[in-house]
C-alpha cells in the first residue's frame, strides 16, 4: 500500500524540505571555510589509531560502533580509513619538516558497494525506501562500485576549519584512483544543518532520498549523492 495516496501531505511536506535545504545550501557554497589555525595532516589511519577513533566518535555522533568495525573497515578498504592529525613544525636546528603530536582530530571512513543488477543497493545498514523521490542510482546505472561515507566525525574545537572537507575530499580521491568509483553516497540527519551545508554546499551532494525515524533516535534521514 502507498501511504502517500492517503497521506499527500506528508510528501509535499519532504518535497518542501528539500527544496529549503537546497537553498540554505545554496547560500553557503560561494563562501569558503576559513582555513585552520593549526597545521593539520591528513593520513592514513593505523589500527592503533583505532581507540582514538572510537573516542572521537563516542564523543561527537549518536551512532557508535565496537572495535571490530573500525577493524574491519581498516582490513577490508584500507585506503579509505583517513584521519585527521594535528601536528607541528620541527624545533629550530633540526631537520625540517613536521612532527606529528600524536593527537587525532577527526577522521572519515569509506567503503566500497558493488552495485547489484537492480540498480537498488541496500547494505547491513540501510533501511531507506522509496518516499516518491527519484532511486539514488538511477542516473548512475553504468557504475560498477559506489563509493559510501560510513562515518565522519570532527572534535568540536577544529570545526569550520576546514577539517572534515579535506578529510572529504581525500576519500573521494581515494575512491576514484584506488577502486574507480565515479559515484559516492551517504546518510546524514535531517537536523545536522553544518554536515547538509557541507555535503550540498561545498561538496556538490544531492538529496535523492528522504527517511523518516532512520535512526534509533527515530530521526529522520537524508540520503545524499555525489559524482566523484
Amino acid at each position: 500500500m502507498n501511504r502517500n495516496v492517503f497521506f499527500p501531505a506528508a510528501k509535499h511536506k519532504h518535497a518542501f524540505l528539500v527544496c529549503l535545504l537546497r537553498i540554505s545550501a545554496a547560500f553557503t557554497t560561494a563562501t569558503s571555510l576559513k582555513p585552520s589555525t593549526n597545521n593539520i595532516t591528513i593520513r592514513l589511519a593505523r589500527r592503533s589509531d583505532i581507540s582514538s577513533i572510537a573516542q572521537i566518535n563516542v564523543a561527537n555522533l549518536p551512532e557508535n560502533y565496537l572495535p571490530r568495525f573500525y577493524d574491519h573497515h581498516l582490513s577490508t578498504w584500507p585506503q579509505l580509513a583517513l584521519v585527521a592529525e594535528e601536528c607541528c613544525s620541527r624545533p629550530e636546528g633540526e631537520e625540517g619538516g613536521r612532527i606529528s603530536r600524536g593527537k587525532l582530530i577527526g577522521y572519515a571512513l569509506g567503503r566500497i558497494d558493488e552495485k547489484p543488477d537492480d540498480g537498488v543497493l541496500e547494505d547491513s545498514h540501510s533501511k531507506v525506501q522509496n518516499v516518491g523521490q527519484q532511486q539514488p542510482y538511477e542516473h548512475h546505472h553504468q557504475a560498477s562500485t559506489i563509493g559510501h561515507i560510513t562515518s565522519i566525525a570532527v572534535v568540536p574545537e577544529q570545526r569550520r576549519s576546514g577539517v572534515g572537507q579535506s578529510l572529504m575530499l581525500q576519500l573521494h580521491q581515494h575512491m576514484m584512483q584506488c577502486y574507480g568509483t565515479c559515484y559516492v553516497s551517504l546518510h546524514v540527519r535531517q537536523s545536522n544543518m553544518a554536515a547538509v551545508r557541507l555535503y550540498m554546499g561545498h561538496l556538490g551532494y544531492e538529496i535523492v532520498d528522504f527517511v523518516s525515524r532512520y535512526y534509533e533516535v527515530r530521526s529522520s534521514c537524508l540520503v545524499c549523492s555525489a559524482c566523484n
